[in-house]
């Protein structure tokens, strides 16, 4: 079993893994177990995810939250052009950080939460024109 001691937000946390089956990790933080579903994400691999997406989904007007969570990034505003894999905000969700990024290339026309914000699941993040 492999050990680490990590730190998140100033705040040491005790870590072990205590099994690896394919993607699949269960590891140990501070006692209390968890089990994660690894993908390796590059550059190539986000852009093919977002290449195979549904047509729909990649030019929904909206972006939204994959997770409820604590937006403790915004990193666009209103008028601004993003691209295709930029992150648009970050999500702090069980003591992670989760960068939720761009669809697609487009203009962002409405910032629809701000920093320390609590989301739910599928709250509208941002709107794109």
């Amino acid at each position: 079993m492999s050990s680490y001691s990590i730190t998140v937000d100033g705040k040491p946390y005790s870590v072990q893994v205590v099994s690896r089956a394919g993607n699949t990790i269960v590891f140990s933080v501070n006692g209390r177990q968890h089990s994660v579903v690894v993908t390796p994400v590059t550059a190539t691999s986000l852009a093919r995810s977002q290449r195979d997406a549904p047509a729909s989904a990649s030019l929904s007007p909206e972006l939204r939250a994959p997770m409820p969570g604590i937006i403790s990034e915004v990193k666009v505003r209103e008028g601004q052009q993003v691209e295709l894999g930029d992150t648009i905000v970050v999500i702090e969700a069980m003591k992670m950080e989760n960068p939720i990024r761009a669809p697609r290339s487009a203009i962002v026309s409405a910032v629809k939460v701000a920093k320390g914000q609590e989301v739910q699941g599928g709250a509208v993040l941002v709107e794109f024109s």
